[in-house]
């Protein structure tokens, strides 16, 4: 038979660690709000993002196309016309690129976080059965990491 002393003691620390417990599921639950957030947040950058150049690209076919139909116009006014216009494709190409790139930047970011998360909590799931069953550490073994 357990002494009386120690019976409240592993009832105390039982409690503590069911509260610890919880607080850790609480905590990941918040890091996957954060992350979903995140995602949210990027994915309406991005959409924003092609929006506009969706529209630069339409307004660009559409001042091409201009030229095109005019009948009159000088040689001369249609090649300044034809090198703006082929500036202003590079441009927006160039614009998309680094805005894929970007997009991807961030994807990757996120992903980081994510794992670094996981693994975070993978270390303190597992700490947390062991101490339990040893005995040794307490409530303070799982602040320290």
């Amino acid at each position: 038979k357990e002494p009386a002393d120690e019976r409240p003691l592993a009832i105390r620390r039982q409690a503590e660690w069911e509260r610890q417990v919880a607080s850790i599921g609480q905590k990941e639950q918040e890091v996957h709000q954060h992350q979903l957030r995140l995602f949210r947040e990027q994915t309406a950058a991005f959409a924003r993002d092609l929006h506009s150049l969706r529209k630069e690209v339409q307004d660009l076919r559409a001042s091409r196309q201009a030229p095109e139909d005019a009948s009159s116009g000088l040689p001369c006014e249609r090649t300044q016309a034809s090198a703006s216009q082929v500036q202003a494709e590079c441009a927006v190409r160039e614009r998309m690129a680094g805005l894929e790139r970007d997009c991807m930047e961030r994807a990757a970011a996120v992903e980081r976080v994510c794992a670094d998360l996981s693994e975070h909590l993978q270390r303190l799931e597992l700490r947390l059965p062991a101490e339990q069953d040893s005995g040794d550490g307490g409530p303070e073994a799982l602040k320290a990491a």
